[in-house]
């Protein structure tokens, strides 16, 4: 019997009392729905894992049912492995910025804090998005916002004293020695590889944390704190990006490719 579209067990309970076979049963029905019902749009896997948060372990089953219900369709053709970021279009560097991740964090941090909170928001801005459907990177997105919140505050605190007559200044409104502005800036920083994006936020966060420390030991304590929050929000989110970056799919794409070209191989003789 064909499950509604969307139809979930009425409580976990009644989820748990089913036995593997019915479990089976139950996605594949659920998958293959959803898949004709919303015009051939993949169902998500971060919904499935609502339900059953370890669901790769019943693939193999489900791909059986897949495959005899249509047997030149996979599973991956009913899934999208949305909880695994797609890194095809990202890139190890910024281009016209010619700076490590160090020295970049650096520049970053030399901006004036309502600059450095105007990167930040531009930057939680593109990863909201960009990726609305998973849920940690909207978190991460989250952090950052409270980060730039943070250094607004700061620079609340900071602006009444200070001066901007000195010749040359250390702080500027964007980054020294390009023409990029902080909005754009966001927007290629969020174009890194996600190992390179932890790696960026991570030398940003520390910096800050300087900031903190020596605010802290002026008696500055309501900046301090500001600072202090920054950084961690700004570490919590990387420490977010990073466990993306790692992530990998517990099922074995190179094995299915294989068997699917030697299951069609075997069709094409068959009928030539």
């Amino acid at each position: 019997m064909w499950n509604t579209l969307n139809s979930n067990p009425s409580s976990k309970k009644e989820y748990k009392s089913m036995n593997e076979n019915e479990k089976v049963s139950y996605f594949w029905d659920w998958i293959i729905r959803w898949w004709y019902h919303l015009w051939w749009v993949k169902i998500k896997i971060s919904d499935l894992r609502k339900i059953e948060p370890n669901i790769e372990a019943l693939f193999p089953l489900i791909e059986n049912n897949i495959r005899e219900y249509s047997p030149e369709l996979w599973i991956n053709y009913y899934i999208d492995f949305d909880d695994i970021p797609n890194q095809t279009n990202r890139s190890n560097n910024i281009e016209w910025v010619n700076f490590n991740n160090s020295k970049l964090a650096e520049k970053i941090w030399d901006l004036f804090y309502n600059s450095l909170s105007d990167f930040l928001e531009h930057l939680s801005d593109k990863i909201n998005k960009d990726l609305e459907s998973n849920t940690e990177l909207l978190e991460a997105s989250k952090l950052i916002k409270k980060a730039s919140s943070n250094i607004q505050e700061a620079w609340n605190i900071c602006e009444p004293y200070i001066r901007t007559d000195f010749p040359e200044m250390k702080h500027t409104e964007q980054i020294k020695w390009t023409n990029i502005s902080n909005e754009a800036l966001a927007k290629w920083v969020w174009n890194l590889y996600l190992k390179q994006l932890w790696d960026l936020l991570l030398k940003l966060s520390k910096k800050l944390n300087i900031d903190w420390e020596a605010d802290k030991w002026r008696w500055r304590t309501k900046l301090a704190n500001e600072l202090f929050e920054s950084s961690k929000n700004i570490e919590l989110a990387s420490n977010i990006i990073i466990s993306l970056s790692n992530r990998q799919s517990s099922y074995k794409w190179e094995e299915v490719k294989e068997e699917k070209e030697w299951f069609l191989s075997r069709i094409w003789k068959l009928l030539w």
